[in-house]
This record gives structure tokens, C-alpha cells and sequence, in this order.
């Protein structure tokens, strides 16, 4: 189990490496034109902002190379990616590997992120069910098939749930003017159209596994701002209400809420917030009023695009097995000097999957016959488990083998290496032909009766 699950770490590390990499330059060009566009249109500045989230969840698997093909084998199936580890000897000296121990603080940590949210969203249900439905006219008007739920234990306009969105006022609703009540209304169906509140789901998804990138939180905070600035948008100018009306009732409900009033991650507050983002969402729509605000442009249109266009190389795996992403294996040139092998083409095959696994002709004693411990690292008394990927072609020949996981400088590697280099295979299986694929090998040296397990 330990060695799989440091050869699932391997793979995990580089494979997620990359991706933070893509992902942290992207997130670097969302802000800046974010920034340099700061007063221009708000639906194009949020269009850009769910470009960035988007990526999010882009993974670098577009030109599959053969790590993600791996990576994606290791964890589907521990028995196919480590053959042997039901052979492993009891008492061996396996530890956790850095990259294990990485993987395991950030999976606790993602994991702990997203409990936390879902214990957040307990109280929805509590609220949902002490709440009371209200339709006055005007609400009724400005919300056809919703109902608006009213309940004391909120102080501002929200949208909650996931699959059935409601919307869900404050208890100061029947204080609030005819036309605040209406503008509210239609700020709240303007966050469920946008599907705001799906988005805030998947904001949670990405806070939880990139929690540990700056770039992130500042993203989503301004993709917030950006969708309570396009509701009020569409609230004021869709209904031909009266933008200084609208503007006044969001200072009336938030002087009547606390300016921090989020139950719920998956709550889409409309008017409860701090008082820099309200004050630029007034100073938005005052603005608009103005003609300040330009609307979206061919200039906004080619920079969409062109970040769209720009997803595609930054979600591209471009290191290849046995080049950038495993270290080839150091055989010993002379006693001073050690050279590694030369890498032959087969090293640049893509991962093919297969429906059947190659076969070791043999068995396990077969390669054990072949495994010579060296005599310097058994005088020594140096154990250890080697960890190779073999490149078996559709003959059956292991054409190349490097080392995933392995003890250096004691020359088990290299024995590791030369014995499943001499072995012969049934070619793995898709359908009814055979196919070329890589497999993993582990080998347990262990001082014993035997020279190697």
C-alpha cells in the first residue's frame, strides 16, 4: 500500500505542479486586464473574472502525455499500476515519501474546506422551514412562478439552495417602499438567470482544491462584486425604475443588516456587504447613469476571446514520461563516472488504454531469478523497494525502463532496472489487438535467505 501510494504521490506531484503553474500565470493575466479595465463594463469584466474560474478546473490534459495517462491508471486501479504489490514481503522499510506526505496534507486540508462549507449550509434548511411565504403584489410581479419566503433570521435579500433556488427576505421587508421591494426582487431573479448560485458552488469546488493560491480568493471576490454590479444592472435599467430610488434602497437594507451577512456559502447575499463594495457599486451605477460606463465593445469581445483561445496551451501537458516528468535511470559507466542510459523513441509513446493488462510470462519467479542484489549493497546491508515503469511494445519486449521510486547510489536501481529489462511479456490487450503501453514494476530487495524478493 505505502508503495503505491508513493508512486500515486510521484505522479500527483507533477501532475499537480503543472497545473498550479498554468493555473497561477493565467490567474495573472485575468487580474491584469482586470485592473486595467476597472471602469469599463461590469458584464464583460465578469465574463472575464468566469474565464478564470473556469480554468480552474482545466486540467493539463489536452496533449496527453504519458503522466496524466498514468496518473489516471495509478488511481483507478492500485492493482494495475503496482502488478506485484500483493507479493510484497510483510517487513519491509517503506516510508512515506515527501511527495506522500504533501498529498495527504493538502487532500486533509481541500477535504476540511469543503466540510466546512457544507456544515455552513446546514442552517438553509433550518431557515427554509421556519420561513413564511409572501407575494405581495408588487413581489408577485416583479418574481412570476417564485415565491418570496420572508424570516426573521436573515437581514438581507438572498438567494438560497442550489437546485431550487428561492429567494429569501429579511424580516424589515414590509418597511421597504413598493419600488425598493420591486427593485430587490428583480436584483434576486437577476442572480438566479446568471446562475449565481451554481457558481457560487463551483467557487467553493476551487477554493477547496486550489485553497492554497492568493490568486484565487482575489478572483472570486471580484467575480462577487462583478455579479451584485450586473443584477443591479439588470434591476435598474430592465424595469424602468428609478436608478437614485434603487441606489437608496441598497443603503436602506444594508444600514438595516450587518454589513457582513453570509450564512451560507451557497446563500448569493444581494445587499448585505462591506462598505467599499457597496460604495463602488453605487459609484457604478451612477456612472452608467452618466455614460461613464461603456458598453461592451469589439475591444472587450477580442480579449474574451483571446483568453479563451489562451485556455487551451495552459491546459496542455507538455512533458512527456521518461523526459521531464521520471528521472531515466543512472547506469554505471566507470567506477568514477555514471552516465545515463540514452533514451530510445519508444519513450515518446502516449498512454494508451487498454482492456487487459500485460502478462509477465513466467511469473513472479521469473523475475525474481532474474533480480542480482549487489554484492556491495547486501555486504552493506541496504534495502529497499525499486519502483520501475517498463515499456512493453506489442511484441512483448521491454524497450525502455526508468525509475519512478527508487534507493540511489547503491546500485539496486541498476539491478532493478537490467532484470526487467530480460523479461518477456504477453502484450497488454485492447479489443483484440495488442498495444504498447507502460506498466509498473515495484521490486523489493531484502536481505533474507534470498538475495531479492
Amino acid at each position: 500500500m505505502i508503495t503505491w501510494l508513493n508512486h500515486t504521490a510521484q505522479l500527483w506531484a507533477n501532475y499537480f505542479g503543472l497545473m498550479t503553474l498554468q493555473n497561477a500565470v493565467f490567474l495573472g493575466g485575468i487580474l491584469l486586464v482586470l485592473y486595467l479595465f476597472r471602469k469599463h463594463n461590469a458584464r464583460f469584466l465578469r465574463l472575464i473574472a468566469l474565464l478564470g474560474l473556469l480554468k480552474l478546473f482545466l486540467p493539463p490534459v489536452l496533449f496527453p502525455g504519458s503522466r496524466t495517462g498514468i496518473l489516471y491508471l495509478n488511481l483507478q486501479s492500485p492493482a494495475a499500476a503496482a502488478p506485484m504489490a500483493g507479493d510484497l514481503p510483510a517487513a519491509t522499510h517503506l516510508t512515506l515519501s515527501p511527495e506522500t506526505l504533501a498529498m495527504l496534507g493538502w487532500g486533509l486540508i481541500a477535504l476540511g474546506v469543503l466540510i466546512y462549507a457544507a456544515l455552513r449550509f446546514l442552517p438553509v434548511i433550518r431557515i427554509l422551514r421556519t420561513a413564511t411565504p409572501v407575494t405581495p403584489p408588487d413581489a408577485q410581479e416583479g418574481a412570476p412562478g417564485f415565491t418570496v419566503y420572508q424570516s426573521p433570521e436573515v437581514n438581507s435579500p438572498m438567494v438560497l439552495s442550489v437546485f431550487r433556488p428561492r429567494i429569501l427576505v429579511p424580516a424589515t421587508w414590509e418597511k421597504l417602499s413598493p419600488n425598493a421591494r420591486t427593485g430587490i426582487i428583480r436584483h434576486e431573479l437577476a442572480h438566479i438567470r446568471q446562475k449565481d448560485h451554481l457558481i457560487g458552488l463551483a467557487q467553493i469546488l476551487a477554493l477547496g482544491l486550489h485553497f492554497f493560491n492568493p490568486l484565487v480568493w482575489i478572483l472570486i471576490k471580484k467575480l462577487n462584486v462583478y455579479s451584485e454590479i450586473t443584477c443591479d444592472e439588470t434591476a435598474i435599467a430592465g424595469h424602468n425604475l428609478d436608478a437614485r430610488d434603487y441606489l437608496r434602497s441598497l443603503i436602506d437594507v444594508a444600514e438595516s443588516s450587518t454589513l457582513k451577512d453570509s450564512r451560507t456559502p451557497l446563500a448569493v447575499p444581494a445587499f448585505s456587504e462591506t462598505y467599499h463594495h457597496l460604495r463602488s457599486r453605487i459609484r457604478y451605477q451612477l456612472g452608467r447613469q452618466q455614460g461613464r460606463i461603456p458598453g461592451i465593445s469589439g475591444k472587450h469581445i477580442l480579449v474574451l476571446v483571446i483568453f479563451g483561445l489562451l485556455m487551451i496551451p495552459f491546459s496542455c501537458d507538455y512533458f512527456q514520461q521518461g523526459q521531464k516528468t521520471l528521472t531515466a535511470p543512472q547506469t554505471p559507466a566507470t567506477q568514477a563516472e555514471k552516465k545515463p542510459p540514452a533514451i530510445p523513441d519508444t519513450a515518446m509513446a502516449k498512454f494508451v488504454p487498454y482492456d487487459q493488462p500485460p502478462q509477465l510470462i513466467g511469473g513472479m519467479q521469473a523475475l525474481q531469478s532474474l533480480v542480482k542484489y549487489p554484492p556491495a549493497a547486501k555486504a552493506a546491508g541496504i534495502q529497499g523497494a525499486v519502483i520501475v515503469q517498463a515499456f512493453i511494445n506489442e511484441q512483448g519486449e521491454v524497450t525502455q525502463v526508468v525509475v519512478v521510486k527508487g534507493v540511489p547510489n547503491s546500485g539496486l536501481d541498476e539491478a532493478a532496472v537490467e532484470a526487467v529489462r530480460q523479461t518477456r511479456w504477453e502484450p497488454a490487450q485492447q479489443g483484440d489487438r495488442a498495444v504498447r503501453v507502460w506498466y509498473s514494476i515495484p521490486i523489493i530487495f531484502r536481505i533474507k535467505t534470498e538475495s531479492a524478493q
